[in-house]
């Protein structure tokens, strides 16, 4: 869940789904 969260954090201008998906 870290990760994801990390991602959410770096990765903010790509949406949700792709995070999940990732």
């Amino acid at each position: 869940m870290r990760v994801f969260v990390i991602f959410d954090n770096i990765s903010e201008e790509v949406p949700s789904e792709q995070t999940c998906r990732a």
